[in-house]
């Protein structure tokens, strides 16, 4: 019928898609609302950004004042995602230790959901191969959780594919 189609079974939530309609019918799904009633509502939530987010207003406006107008729209406090990637070089490297005592001589890994999910979906066999660490952002969100249990977290960032990663069963809380 002509009608353009998102064929589930290969996306990988990279959001080409929505660059690539000339019609910009297609569109990510925003959670600013549903985030700012819980903000209303006075929720103790947390906001994890990417790192790109100084990049995003331009070189007059600093790191300070995103997150001073961060924390002035009610979030508790605004924490890079870069500040998992210790701990995320840690686990690795141990992940990567104890597969070389295995025998195993090969692991990969990516920060990107999307290179995951291309890999579960097109290259099926080669998942083994993926570590199974967590990236920064969820190490970030972990670690504010163990901190302040009934804190929820909020990523803000620039990459679609990051919302499919915070809903994934394995890492979702």
């Amino acid at each position: 019928d002509r009608r353009a189609m998102i064929k589930e079974e290969t996306c990988v939530n990279c959001g080409s898609c929505m660059s690539a309609c000339p019609f910009g019918a297609i569109s990510d799904k925003s959670l600013i609302v549903p985030i700012s009633k819980r903000l209303a509502r006075g929720r103790k939530m947390y906001a994890v950004v990417a790192p790109a987010i100084t990049g995003q207003f331009g070189a007059k406006i600093s790191y300070g004042q995103i997150k001073n107008a961060i924390k002035k729209l009610g979030f508790v406090d605004m924490i890079e995602a870069a500040c998992g990637a210790d701990a995320v070089t840690v686990h690795e490297s141990s992940e990567f230790i104890e597969r070389l005592e295995e025998g195993q001589n090969y692991m990969t890994n990516s920060c990107c959901p999307g290179f995951l999910s291309y890999v579960e979906k097109m290259f099926p066999t080669e998942v083994e191969k993926i570590s199974g660490t967590v990236s920064p952002m969820i190490a970030t969100a972990r670690f504010i959780k163990h901190n302040d249990p009934d804190a929820k977290v909020v990523f803000i960032g620039p990459c679609t594919a990051k919302k499919s990663e915070a809903v994934r069963e394995s890492v979702k809380d």
